[in-house]
């Protein structure tokens, strides 16, 4: 029988590579786009095998055939349902077929439909979905789905799923405004924890204010949340802050009270001097950065504005960094200053003894000719370490002239004497060059660093650390200099190095290269590339540099020396190096880690250079650089019939980054029959056979395969078998069958990977099955429990509950039924039946993983039944470590407990009620929500009464500061905290305690400092009769605002004298410790000289002793 159309098409297309293969099919489906011949030859290609129901899909695709799309939507194949959804990014696909790809999908592809709807904006599609998936799969999955809808369906859905959305970011770019109101309103129902808002709406917060930089500006300043966000604001964020409105995001930095850290050198340049010198006085010793990124013209002035904020409590350790970045005039002022202070007579010596060289730093920066002979006197004599800081300093001085002359007659007179000396001063010398700015180097200086790093290519104790200085300092004048004397010499230094030490001259650092594995942490610097050639000298002047490493060149070509030629290739990058007939023979002939970097730079430019390596050898397909060539895009070349023998020799093919699906059914068995040999193949060790394995279940239909692996070999090989068999959907039942045996712990992770890609049909019974049969072990059924409240097959929460109810269920399994059932809050079934833990089966681990709970993770309208079961939970806790849990976790639950509190308040009231103490500490949970307010202050008072009852009342207090915190501005939470401290101060004992609880009200009520002025006294006559106690109370009084930059004002100072007036202890000590913060704070005028007058003449020693202590300027 003749072939048919779609057979000759096959045999065509066989010996291509896959780029050519996949260009021809879309090529010839365009040409039969519309005829009934491509209807024909999809319909013959759909019937067979995996191979060909994709090339099928690729070709209607390209012919834009959506017919053939759409059934490919509803089929039954889901790994081709999943590559179908490519067209509906592309192509018009009917809402109605994209639907149907989620009839009993898998939930990989559920979410990938998800994905796909979203980045193919298809809200209308997503808006008709979205109910139907929440009742189908739960808020999981919707609120997946819900950054693809319209604006009203959002505006709608997400006060109903904020708490299972994961896709901020998505969701702030297509939705900022509805993000906006959520957070807004989060926020003000938080109350108290502002922080715990803020760690789990973070991603939130940033998202939303680089899509709404104005709008997320205002809610931050608006709200508060600025001061809980403005040190994990990224630069991307303040600069859009800026652009959006300059105004409001000048005050961020403009306030004294804020602690929002410098601002980054593009926003900088932005601000005003006085922000900045604002900004730059309170960080002072971090203000390095900031000024480097200043235009030179405006470092001075900042400067001279932080100098006159903190005058003369500027030291040297913290100016020392900014010095350099000064003007010559400004920096040699502020030097004369700090020189001045530190020959004062009254100043500390240990200053001079922790740093004996700050003296001569600082005399770096005065003028040139006053600081010069120093200098000079101290790079030509003393101690190496001296000598070497005074030759960094002197050179340092001179550019700060701006006179080359002066820098190469420096230079040429360090180098006489530095050539002779050990090597680190020589690399500590080449550094010092390095760090000047390369507009002072000069054709003049050529020859002294010629003959020092002739001197470092000669000596036998140069240090790569040397080797090193030499060529950043190279680099440096190929990347900004073009005087022909000095890039003669730059290139005749690489040179010099590439011959003295080989490779290692041109690679990078180990101790400084940054892992590749991990990413840049904020803040961190970026590792040095002055190995990187490519990126120092322009446009074709590799040739110099080639020309200058020709002779070592040739000389590592005599030697056999592979490293060297991999090392100048890798220096040059992508540059033409010229070296690709030796890189060629480098990947022939040298050692495997070796060859495996030459094969990558040589591949690098044109990959299909991979096909002359092979036609030299083979076996060079054992390189990786050259496999991964072969196997992602010259699959044409994947013949292992051409090996020689039958085996693969030493190597096994690593699929791990490989795409088997661009090969040909004929590859994948020739491949899958090399991988099966070498797994059988003893002459390999263990772990080269467990990769093999692992290759084995990356290829397309190699279950029967894995099948036989498991089923008939043992350990190690048995359990890699099982390991990739969980990539396949079909391998569910082998699984729960390895399950029950002695690779059970293995099989259990594997059903947790397959599962994902198991239809809900499929996977819902087999779970059910397992869960319910007796002899399953139990971990499998823990593992079947998780599995279906993770996927929510059909039938799921039934099959729950009904293992709920069995009586004989194990204590593991019903704890594991506990946790899912609390996941489907929006059932009044799983509830229910929870309500029955705290009663029935009320065990350690059950109540232990009820507490677990957090309301972040359950939608407002679930809220009060959870706190229901959360406290019935701490009713039935015995152990003491459970109750401690039990109470913290009540107490995250409090704002949405909806039962009564008279049991808690007469309970807690109650020095005979067993259950006293842990309904006391209810009680407090409840005052500090404010669900229980006026009831507390009786409870309160009858507490205090009572000696043994301490431990309550502090309890209830700190429930009192909880409420100030999290509602200070309401109107009746000052009167009720002003009621709890009359309450505690009838009662003697409890006079301390009311002090501190007073304090706090101070403390959260004021908006300046003259708002103490009224309640001060009341506070001293308070602890009249207590002076010991009020010297500690005091200390929480927050004097000059929370944080830096507060001040005790003027108005203050009358209520000073009224305390000193009282002229008992406690009011005296207050009245100290505001004279001594004011007074210090205004720099002593006569207003509070006058008051610490009357301190010293105070009848109370202990209060003129500490007053006269106090040292005020002019004394």
């Amino acid at each position: 029988m003749s072939p048919t159309a779609a057979e000759r098409l096959l045999a065509e297309v066989e010996p291509l590579a896959w780029p050519s293969r996949t260009r021809s099919l879309a090529l010839h489906a365009r040409r039969l786009a519309g005829t009934p011949e491509l209807t024909v030859m999809l319909a013959d290609l759909s019937a067979r095998g995996r191979y060909e129901r994709h090339i099928a899909l690729h070709m209607a695709t390209a012919a834009r055939d959506l017919a053939h799309v759409a059934g490919v939507l509803a089929g039954p194949d889901m790994e081709l349902r999943k590559a179908a959804l490519r067209a509906v990014r592309t192509l018009p696909v009917p809402d109605e077929a994209v639907a149907r790809a989620l009839d009993d999908a898998p939930t990989d592809l559920r979410r990938s439909v998800y994905r796909t709807v979203l980045y193919a904006r298809r809200t209308a599609l997503a808006d008709g979905l979205l109910p139907d998936v929440r009742a189908r799969y739960g808020d999981r999955d919707a609120a997946m789905l819900l950054p693809a809808c319209s604006a009203g369906t959002v505006a709608r859905f997400l006060p109903e799923l904020a708490h299972a959305v994961t896709l901020w970011r998505a969701l702030a770019a297509r939705h900022p405004d509805a993000l906006i109101g959520l957070l807004e309103r989060e926020w003000h129902e938080e109350g108290g924890n502002r922080w715990r808002f803020v760690r789990q709406r973070k991603a939130a917060l940033i998202r939303v204010a680089e899509a709404r930089p104005r709008e997320t500006l205002d809610l931050y300043v608006r709200t508060g949340l600025l001061r809980f966000v403005e040190n994990d604001l990224p630069p991307r964020v303040l600069k859009a802050f800026l652009s959006a409105d300059p105004t409001g995001f000048t005050a961020m930095f403009s306030e004294p009270r804020r602690r929002v850290g410098l601002p980054g050198p593009v926003v900088a340049r932005h601000l005003s001097d006085d922000v900045l010198a604002g900004c730059l006085s309170r960080e002072l010793s971090d203000g390095g950065a900031l000024l480097a990124g200043l235009p030179p013209h405006r470092r001075d002035a900042v400067f001279r504005l932080v100098v006159k904020k903190l005058g003369e409590t500027m030291r040297a350790w913290t100016v020392m960094s900014l010095l350099p970045l000064l003007s010559p005039r400004t920096a040699a002022r502020e030097a004369r200053r700090l020189l001045d202070w530190h020959a004062s007579v009254w100043h500390s010596s240990r200053y001079r003894l922790d740093d004996p060289d700050i003296l001569l730093r600082l005399t770096s920066f005065l003028p040139h000719d006053e600081a010069v002979d120093a200098l000079v006197d101290a790079a030509m004599g003393g101690d190496p370490r001296r000598r070497g800081l005074a030759r960094t300093l002197l050179l340092a001085n001179a550019a700060r002239t701006g006179d080359p002359a002066l820098v190469a007659e420096h230079l040429a007179a360090i180098v006489r004497r530095v050539r002779y000396e050990p090597d680190p001063l020589r690399a500590e010398l080449f550094d010092a060059v390095t760090a000047l700015s390369p507009r002072v180097l000069s054709d003049a200086c050529a020859d002294p660093l010629r003959e020092l790093a002739t001197a470092v290519t000669e000596s036998r104790d140069s240090s790569k650390k040397t080797m090193r200085a030499v060529r950043r300092l190279a680099v440096r004048v190929l990347r900004h200099r073009t005087d022909p004397a000095l890039t003669a010499w730059a290139t005749g230094a690489l040179a010099g190095l590439l011959g003295r030490f080989g490779a290692d001259a041109l690679r990078a650092d180990p101790a400084a290269e940054e892992p590749r594995r991990y990413r840049r942490s904020k803040g961190q610097v970026a590792p040095p590339d002055d190995h990187r050639l490519d990126r120092a000298i322009p446009l074709g002047g590799e040739v110099a540099l080639l020309d200058a490493f020709a002779p070592h060149l040739q000389a590592a070509r005599e030697r056999g020396d592979h490293d060297v030629f991999v090392a100048v290739a890798a220096s040059f990058g992508r540059r033409p190096a010229g070296l690709d007939g030796d890189l060629r023979a480098v990947v022939r002939h040298a050692p495997e880690e070796v060859r495996a970097e030459a094969a990558c730079l040589y591949l690098v430019r044109d990959p299909e250079r991979a096909a002359g390596l092979l036609a030299d050898d083979l076996e060079l397909i054992a390189v990786p650089a050259v496999w991964r060539v072969v196997a992602t895009r010259r699959t044409d070349l994947l013949d292992f019939d051409r090996f020689r023998g039958d085996r693969l020799h030493s190597w096994i093919p690593d699929l791990k980054d490989a795409r088997p699906g661009r090969w040909t059914p004929a590859q994948v068995r020739a491949v899958g029959d090399s991988l099966d040999r070498a797994a059988h193949d003893e002459a390999f060790d263990v772990s080269a056979r467990m990769r093999a394995i692992a290759s084995l279940g990356r290829l397309p239909g190699r279950l029967p395969v894995l099948h036989r692996w498991v089923r008939e070999s043992v350990g190690a090989l048995k359990e890699a078998a099982l390991a990739e068999a969980g990539k396949h959907p079909e391998a569910l039942p082998l699984l729960f069958d390895m399950a029950r045996g002695p690779a059970s712990a293995v099989a259990v992770a594997s059903l947790g990977r397959c599962a994902g890609r198991v239809r809900p049909s499929v996977l819902g019974p087999a779970l059910i099955t397992a869960l319910t049969s007796r002899d399953v072990k139990v971990t499998v059924r823990k593992q079947a429990v998780r599995l279906l409240e993770r996927h929510r097959p059909p039938g799921a929460l039934d099959a729950l509950l009904g293992t709920w109810r069995d009586p004989a269920l194990h204590r593991d399994v019903r704890v594991a039924v506990a946790v899912a059932l609390r996941r489907f809050p929006d059932d009044p079934r799983a509830l229910e039946a929870l309500a029955e833990a705290p009663r029935e089966h009320a065990s350690e681990e059950m109540l232990r993983m009820l507490y677990q709970a957090s309301p972040a993770e359950y939608a407002p309208e679930a809220r009060p039944a959870l706190a229901m079961l959360v406290r019935a939970c701490l009713n039935a806790s015995d152990l003491p470590g459970v109750r401690f849990r039990g109470r913290k976790a009540f107490a995250a639950w409090a704002r949405w407990y909806p039962g009564g509190h008279t049991r808690t308040l007469a309970a807690a009231a109650d020095p005979d009620d067993p259950s006293g103490d842990t309904e006391a500490m209810v009680l407090a949970s409840l005052v500090e929500v404010g669900a229980v307010r006026d009831e507390a202050l009786d409870v309160l008072d009858r507490l205090a009464a009572d000696t043994r009852l301490r431990r309550r009342v502090r309890g209830l207090v700190g429930g009192l500061r909880g409420l100030l915190a999290r509602s200070a501005d309401e109107d009746g939470t000052g009167p009720l905290l002003r009621g709890a401290v009359d309450v505690l101060a009838r009662h003697p004992l409890h006079v301390g305690t009311a002090a501190g609880l007073h304090i706090a009200l101070l403390n959260a009520g004021r908006r300046t400092e003259a708002d103490l002025a009224g309640e001060l006294v009341a506070l001293a006559d308070l602890l009249r009769h207590r002076p010991v106690r009020a010297a500690e109370v005091y200390r929480q009084l927050h004097l000059g605002g929370h944080y830096r930059g507060g001040a005790v004002p003027r108005e203050v100072v009358p209520v000073v004298h009224a305390l000193v007036d009282r002229e008992h202890a406690a009011a005296q000590l207050l009245a100290l410790r505001l004279v001594r913060r004011g007074g210090g704070d205004a720099g002593w005028p006569d207003e509070w000289r006058e008051p610490l007058a009357r301190l010293r003449a105070s009848p109370h020693a202990d209060i003129a002793e500490p007053a006269w202590d106090v040292a005020t300027e002019g004394e």
